[in-house]
């Protein structure tokens, strides 16, 4: 072999290796940075729901999941529970789709379970939108982002999907860095565990479907759940609470937390104001929703004077403030 041609052998040999080795870097370059997945804030913008987090809106993913998991932002609206997933896609480049969520509730490793949806992502920096075509959504209930894990489907999980993780939002890691272990110790049980994020001092319930008694009246109101979002900002209470109309079609019962909001020993107490009735034909002026915090605990709604609105079971986070 003359030098020439051994020259050009070797020049073809590194050229070889470098291809090799940028195909696989750019394969595996990629890294989760949970930042673009800790939420910092919700709401509404023109009738679309948007998520901002604390890094980049869909900027990474665990490339070790490959197709067997994704990354998902929850709107759990007025209008049904949304998701925008990131996952893997061709060309080690992300994929993000849309799915509406028929769960009533996400649980930790429970399975997961949706349907097609005509919504659209939209990316912009540090915020993520849900799109939906003409849909008239006005509230967001609650946001959160969770990890989904694929595995075979069978009887008790049809989707094969499982929630893995609910990943904490800033307020929550802060308030994890203010408080004691024996704080930590104290709310183990129920950290991570229900459907939405919390704020220092904060309550956030969910419940299962029921019935709760009209103002005035023998009726009896059927609805999907009761959901209460309390929390304590500058010492001040605030947040809002709905029971949902139990037809699709029908307009809920809601109104605001205006007072309580500590959590003495894992258990909450709430007063708060009707702002609209619109499953019985009058409201309630002052109401107070109480309880033990942690899943399955028995979520009392009763009129200030103590008359029993409503009881039904459910999940209560609680945050001490």
């Amino acid at each position: 072999m003359t030098n020439t041609s051994f020259f050009l052998f070797l020049l073809c040999a590194i050229f070889a290796v470098f291809f090799l080795f940028s195909v696989v870097s750019s394969s595996y370059g990629m890294r989760l940075n949970e930042s673009d997945y800790i939420i910092t804030g919700f709401g509404i913008n023109n009738s679309n729901p948007y998520i901002t987090v604390q890094g980049t809106a869909g900027g990474s993913y665990d490339p070790s999941l490959g197709d067997e998991g994704y990354f998902a932002y929850v709107f759990n609206t007025d209008k049904g529970i949304f998701q925008i997933t990131v996952s893997e896609g061709s060309l080690n480049k992300l994929y993000y789709g849309v799915d509406r969520i028929v769960n009533k509730e996400i649980k930790l490793h429970e399975c997961l379970n949706t349907q097609s949806t005509t919504g659209k992502p939209a990316f912009e920096n540090k915020m993520v939108t849900y799109i939906g075509h003409n849909m008239k959504i006005t509230k967001v209930n609650k946001a959160l982002t969770i990890l989904v894990t694929s595995d075979d489907p069978d009887e008790r999980c049809k989707t094969g999907q499982h929630v893995q993780r609910i990943l904490p939002n800033q307020n929550q890691i802060n308030a994890k860095s203010n408080t004691n272990e024996t704080s930590k110790q104290d709310t183990s049980a129920v950290d991570n565990k229900t459907l939405g994020g919390a704020s220092p001092g904060s309550v956030d319930i969910n419940t299962s479907s029921g019935e709760y008694h009209c103002n005035g009246s023998p009726r009896m109101g059927k609805v999907n759940g009761l959901f209460v979002d309390a929390y304590n900002r500058h010492g001040i209470e605030g947040g809002q609470w709905t029971l949902v109309n139990e037809k699709s079609n029908g307009e809920d019962t809601n109104g605001n937390i205006t007072g309580g909001g500590s959590v003495p020993e894992l258990t909450y107490s709430l007063t708060g104001k009707t702002t609209r009735d619109m499953i019985c034909p009058t409201i309630y002026d002052k109401i107070v929703v109480s309880g033990e915090c942690g899943e399955g605990k028995v979520v009392e709604m009763r009129t200030s004077s103590g008359k029993e609105i409503a009881s039904l079971k459910g999940n209560a986070r609680c945050l001490p403030g």
